[in-house]
């Protein structure tokens, strides 16, 4: 099961502008619609991958 969420609303809850949502989904980086329980996605999702020494 699926629950969609406007950007404007996971933006909010990860703490990253709406503008960096948008262009993570432009990248295919990030689904347009986040599965039921968005609050569990790790930060890292949306944003750039930074590799581990």
């Amino acid at each position: 099961m699926k629950a969609y969420y406007r950007p404007d609303e996971v933006a909010k809850y990860v703490g990253v502008s709406v503008k960096t949502i948008y262009r993570r989904m432009e990248l295919g980086l990030l689904e347009y619609h986040i599965v039921a329980g968005f609050k569990r996605i790790p930060r890292a999702a949306v944003q750039p991958k930074v590799e581990e020494e």
